[in-house]
């Protein structure tokens, strides 16, 4: 598990046990990664461990991402 895997599951975890003490479900919760500025193959990764939601305040940098 690299880096960004780790951090992404650690960060989940962390939204399931606030979930499961609050009563909410986390499947509600969406979890918005911020690109700006970091490089394709940081984005590839956070991708590969399943991270489907992005932040950019510059639309031609994700959609090259």
């Amino acid at each position: 598990m690299n880096f960004i895997e780790k951090n992404l599951h650690d960060v989940r975890e962390q939204i399931a046990q606030v979930c499961e003490r609050i009563g909410m479900d986390p499947n509600e919760i969406e979890l918005v990664a911020v690109s700006k500025k970091k490089p394709y193959s940081v984005v590839e990764s956070a991708y590969s461990a399943g991270q489907r939601i992005y932040g950019e305040n510059i639309a031609q940098e994700i959609r090259d991402k």
